[in-house]
């Protein structure tokens, strides 16, 4: 996901907390029985979302769809960037002002539902049909019976992999069922050491790949309300990742810093990596280069033999709808849309992860780019191996990604070593969790 989580933590963190004292003012919103969006009135509601330009445009046209299909319902479309967008939601989110269908994801969906912030889209009938989504797709943003937010998307994780820059390096695409890190880090080197371009970018900016890593050593990046994973396998992760960064097998820090969040313009859409970690339903925005070479999508290193499967299937986002709207009625009306109708699932194809409604995934299919495809048969592959359950995260881990992030700098940069990370990383979290 385009993202970059370095600043904007503890300002989230406050606002959300702050601002169910004002809905606690406000009485908590309109009952939905009493929200306008009846057929006979005229509203107008407010719809955000972040993202790139292209999820914009096809996000644009489903709401032109829609208005065509709802001529009652106006909707204002409040695009933004990943970081803007929640630091701007933060703040309407505190004085009250929360657009009335919101684009969430985990773990921002249930912080922002237990402050009262989020509408149970259980209560709204007809007007969103919830049928199509089972327990486990919506465990991310449920709890105890209230449901916060309707996947929009399914995905899971992956090596994005160009079999060119290995063949031209004289290395054979690896077999993803056995490969080991080891052997991820050793195939990562021999691309480098062949001058034809570096072997993996950035694995670490992101928590995912460590989540997978503690997660087949038979831990979880949560255990209730605190941190899952020892300071130890922290502290082997770092140490693994800046072996690879100083053997010049992944991208350099300030490289890694430059391309952050990018897709469509990084080293690996220019050919000039093996591997990329990333989301499989986000292959499309790597661009001209799915034009050009048979990119594949591989699963993580280290399943085999580990502990238990680190990999896992689940909703990319989510969209909710605010406690504080007046149109309850319409936004739930908007959301049924886009994630019930074939119509809208066709024009945002996989741009948000693969559809979660099977009925419409499977009218669209034949539909699908090569690289959408690609990822649709990765993400069924996926999800018929044994699961690996996620516990819910607590009150307070929003915070951990920006930290995680932190950390990883500074091991990257050799401000501090990883087991210097790896103990101020928790001390920090656990402050955070309180």
């Amino acid at each position: 996901m385009s993202r970059n989580h370095m600043q904007r933590g503890i300002t989230v963190a406050a606002l959300v907390a702050g601002a169910s004292l004002v809905l606690a003012g406000c009485g908590g919103g309109a009952n939905p029985s009493e929200t306008s969006g009846a057929d006979d009135e005229k509203v107008t509601i407010r719809f955000a979302w972040w993202g790139a330009d292209s999820r914009h445009e096809k996000t644009q046209q489903v709401i032109d769809l829609f208005e065509e299909e709802n001529p009652n319902i106006t909707v204002e479309a409040e695009p933004g960037t990943w970081d803007a967008y929640w630091d701007a939601l933060a703040t309407k989110a505190a004085t009250g002002e929360l657009p009335d269908v919101i684009q969430t994801v985990d773990p921002y969906v249930l912080e922002y539902g237990r402050n009262g912030q989020l509408a149970d889209l259980t209560q709204f009938g007809d007007d969103l049909d919830l049928s199509a989504f089972d327990d486990a797709v919506l465990t991310d943003s449920s709890e105890d019976g209230k449901v916060y937010g309707v996947p929009g998307g399914l995905t899971t994780y992956s090596i994005w992999t160009n079999p060119d820059v290995l063949e031209a390096a004289g290395v054979e695409l690896p077999d993803d069922e056995t490969w080991s890190w080891d052997d991820y880090a050793k195939f990562s080197d021999e691309v480098a050491a062949a001058g034809v371009g570096v072997g993996t970018t950035q694995l670490s900016f992101y928590p995912e790949s460590f989540t997978i890593f503690a997660r087949q050593h038979g831990e979880q990046l949560w255990d209730g309300d605190t941190i899952g994973f020892d300071q130890d396998t922290l502290t082997d992760w770092w140490t693994y990742v800046l072996d690879l960064s100083e053997s010049g097998g992944m991208l350099s820090p300030e490289l890694s810093v430059e391309e952050n969040g990018i897709h469509d313009s990084d080293s690996f859409a220019q050919g000039k990596a093996a591997f990329k970690p990333s989301w499989a339903t986000q292959l499309g925005q790597v661009g001209a280069l799915n034009d050009t070479a048979d990119l594949q999508l591989l699963q993580p290193p280290g399943e085999d033999g580990a502990d238990a499967r680190g990999n896992w299937v689940k909703p990319s986002l989510h969209y909710s709808i605010a406690e504080n709207s007046e149109h309850k009625e319409a936004a739930a009306k908007l959301i049924d849309f886009i994630v019930n109708s074939p119509e809208a699932g066709e024009i945002l194809g996989a741009d948000r992860g693969l559809p979660p409604n099977p009925d419409v995934l499977a009218e669209i299919q034949d539909t699908l780019s090569v690289a959408d495809q690609k990822a649709a048969a990765y993400l069924a592959a996926q999800n018929e191996l044994k699961a690996n359950p996620r516990p819910l995260p607590p009150e307070g881990a929003s915070e951990f990604n920006g930290i995680f992030q932190r950390y990883t700098q500074e091991v990257l940069y050799k401000s501090l070593t990883p087991e210097q990370a790896a103990e101020q990383l928790i001390s920090e979290v656990e402050a955070a969790l309180g």
